[in-house]
């Protein structure tokens, strides 16, 4: 009885582990991610059965991009689309209306859903689409990029007159008033040290 008890203890402890629960979920996402290149991540919206009701996708993919991955999926036809509202598109997909919306007009996600209360199976269809969309981790990616450049283009300016006072200190000059000034007595260049 003892052994048993030890084998099944052994088992258990060994399911628990820090290490086997890494080691499955890394199993699982690359189960789960064919290429990042050709996949969108989504944001599943579920209800207490784990039937899909909506789901949200980020913003960086903008506005058009969004639109344009709805237009994309099969049978689908935009009826509406004002991309200055807060929902943006309308379209429908096998007689059923769906939207895409950016709540509050600020917001770090798009919601995609069926309008009104109503449930759907195509919401299925619509979510697929939007994870398997090659345009809209394009998009994506491409927000990223834009965002960054946003960040550092203030700093670069910045770096710039850095790396000139770091030249002209080494140099054996004087930064004054935005400019280098040249000391005529300093004789000589920074790699050699001065004869004393």
């Amino acid at each position: 009885m003892g052994a048993s008890r030890l084998g099944l203890s052994l088992s258990i402890g060994i399911e628990c582990s820090p290490i086997y629960y890494y080691q499955t979920q890394s199993k699982q996402r690359k189960a789960s991610q064919s290429s990042l290149a050709s996949l969108m991540r989504t944001y599943a919206i579920r209800d207490k059965q784990g039937n899909l009701l909506s789901f949200e996708v980020s913003s960086l993919l903008g506005r058009r991009l969004a639109r344009r991955v709805a237009a994309a999926i099969p049978d689908a036809q935009v009826v509406k689309s004002d991309l200055r509202n807060d929902t943006f598109c309308e379209f429908q997909v096998a007689n059923e209306m769906f939207a895409i919306e950016e709540p509050f007009g600020d917001n770090s996600r798009f919601w995609i859903g069926p309008i009104g209360d109503q449930r759907s199976s195509t919401i299925e269809i619509i979510h697929s689409h939007f994870e398997q969309s090659r345009l809209g981790s394009i998009g994506y990616v491409l927000g990223m990029l834009f965002c960054m450049v946003l960040i550092a283009t203030p700093l670069v300016p910045h770096g710039c007159r850095l790396i000139a006072q770091d030249k002209c200190l080494d140099s054996g000059g004087a930064w004054v008033q935005s400019a280098c000034q040249k000391n005529p007595n300093t004789t000589h260049s920074p790699t050699t040290p001065p004869n004393i």
